[in-house]
């Protein structure tokens, strides 16, 4: 076969192959390689990606916490190789100024500073002193919710469709002209016809949003209603009301340890900034157009 004969049967091929991706890839990639070889490079020593025996370190520990156990030979490279590409990732795109004006970068980088310092006080402890004075210095944040006792008729929607209020007006009025709720003929459900010592939290969680503020609104030792629910209607008459009140102190002492820790960090970390404003000038321009 001749050279011209070659050429003509070789060119289909060739179309092929210049519409495949990967080879578009590799021409990218050589490229790429060809213009930092040109280009004048970074110092010899930016260019190197240490790994020592302190990454390592903390490589094989970061992978203890996260698996009670030391990593495998091979899950070790794994780790180490994963460090050198995001080592060359963060390198490369700090050169191209990716990670310049990024909110989502800024915010990640705050979070992390502040992590840091936050470690400085994460493992303290309050005294007992501590604690009570906290205690009685937060009342508000460590009181037991209000608890209501009730009993109710239920209204089915389904059974009494556009007479539905008409029929709870008329048990409502049975109800406070003297019928016990036994006496009645009641819509069966699966709610039962008395709680006990619920708080409005509860309550939502049981009968749907806002059930529980309406609920607490009624008067007590008489029918009222109906109040909606996720279930239907409901006639209620509101026993019992257990005001809220202060919790005992032995009752909240660890949510008080918990929200001491948390206060130490905040005053920390209010602490770090304004030591860390001492080191710039903060221009605000006022009149600055945006």
């Amino acid at each position: 076969m001749s050279i011209a004969q070659l050429i003509e049967a070789g060119i289909p091929l060739l179309h092929r192959a210049l519409r495949e991706p990967l080879l578009h890839f590799l021409l990218l990639g050589g490229l790429l390689f060809g213009v930092y070889a040109v280009l004048p490079g970074e110092p010899e020593a930016d260019q190197q990606i240490v790994v020592d025996h302190g990454r390592l370190a903390a490589l094989q520990g970061n992978f203890v916490k996260a698996w009670r156990r030391p990593p495998t030979g091979e899950e070790l490279d794994g780790l180490v190789r994963d460090y050198v590409r995001e080592e060359m990732a963060v390198r490369e795109a700090r050169a191209l100024d990716i990670d310049q004006d990024d909110s989502v970068i800024r915010r990640l980088l705050r979070q992390r500073l502040e992590f840091v310092t936050a470690d400085l006080v994460r493992q303290a402890e309050p005294s007992e002193e501590q604690l009570q004075d906290y205690w009685k210095r937060h009342p508000e944040a460590f009181l037991q919710p209000s608890r209501y006792s009730f009993s109710q008729v239920f209204v089915d929607p389904s059974r009494h469709g556009a007479n539905l209020q008409a029929e709870a007006a008329r048990l409502l009025s049975r109800l406070n002209g003297g019928d016990s709720r036994d006496a009645l003929e009641v819509d069966r459900s699966a709610l039962e016809p008395i709680y006990a010592d619920l708080s409005v939290e509860d309550l939502d969680r049981l009968f749907g949003s806002g059930f529980g503020h309406a609920l607490s609104e009624l008067p007590q030792d008489r029918w009222a209603g109906p109040l909606q629910s996720a279930y239907g209607a409901h006639l209620v008459r509101l026993e019992r009301v257990q005001l809220a009140a202060q919790a005992e102190f032995a009752a909240v002492r660890e949510p008080l340890r918990q929200a001491w820790q948390r206060d130490q960090r905040q005053q920390q970390l209010d602490q770090f900034y304004v030591a860390l404003q001492e080191r710039y000038q903060v221009v605000i321009v006022a009149d600055a157009q945006p």
